[in-house]
Order: structure tokens, then C-alpha cells, then sequence
């Protein structure tokens, strides 16, 4: 069986922690059969997870952001919260979504030196 990035590293982190899929399954409150889904890497991972899978499996702030990032790398998929967002920032947000095909590579790198290059602490 063929295992992405977090699918890899998330069974490794199991079978150190002599976890079964089953317990895991439960402590997440989804099936085995999910839970294999998802290390399989046909279904995303739920944000909501990393916190009980830090508890459940003891690992450090350094180790649950690690398993986050092989998450994120594997996912085709981006989801932003935009519950309290302004009027604006969702409209932006969608744009750019609908977008974000079509910008050439150049375009791209303009927005993101931009956004990186921006004083969020004001």
C-alpha cells in the first residue's frame, strides 16, 4: 500500500505508541475504516484531529506541527475559516480562488512576496 507523507509519519507515530487503528479511531470518534482512509491519503485530514492525536499519542508541539505540515502538503485542498471575516476579505478570498488557476507564475510570486512582506502586527 502506497502511503502519502502524513499517512507514513501518522502510522509510524501508531505503531511506536502501540496504538491500534481501532483506538485511535475511537479517541477521533470516526471508524477505522476513516482512519485508514485518511492515512491512505483518499480523504483529507480534519483539522480537528491534531489536537486529540497530540494528547492521545504524547507528542510535542514540535511533532504535532511536523505531522500538520505533512497534512498540508498532501491535500489538494485549502480551507480558510471566514466566520468573522469582513465583507471584503471573503470577496477577496473568493477571487482569488477562482483565480488562482489562471495567474502565471510571476503574479503569484507578487502576491505572495506582498502578503509575506505585510505587518500583521499593527
Amino acid at each position: 500500500m502506497e502511503y502519502g507523507n502524513f499517512g507514513k509519519e501518522f502510522k509510524k507515530i501508531l505503531i511506536e505508541k502501540n496504538m491500534r487503528l481501532y483506538d485511535i479511531a475511537n479517541e477521533l470518534g470516526v471508524s477505522s475504516s476513516f482512519v485508514s482512509a485518511v492515512i491512505c491519503g483518499k480523504r483529507g485530514v480534519p483539522t480537528n484531529w491534531f489536537e486529540t492525536i497530540k494528547e492521545k499519542c504524547n507528542l510535542s508541539d514540535e511533532e504535532i506541527t511536523n505531522l500538520k505540515d505533512l497534512a498540508n502538503e498532501n491535500g489538494n485542498i485549502c480551507r480558510l475559516n471566514l466566520a468573522n471575516a469582513s465583507n471584503l476579505t471573503k470577496s477577496t478570498a473568493y477571487a482569488f480562488q477562482r483565480n488562482l488557476n489562471n495567474l502565471d507564475d510571476e503574479t503569484l510570486k507578487k502576491i505572495k512576496s506582498l502578503i509575506e512582506a505585510s505587518d500583521f502586527d499593527d
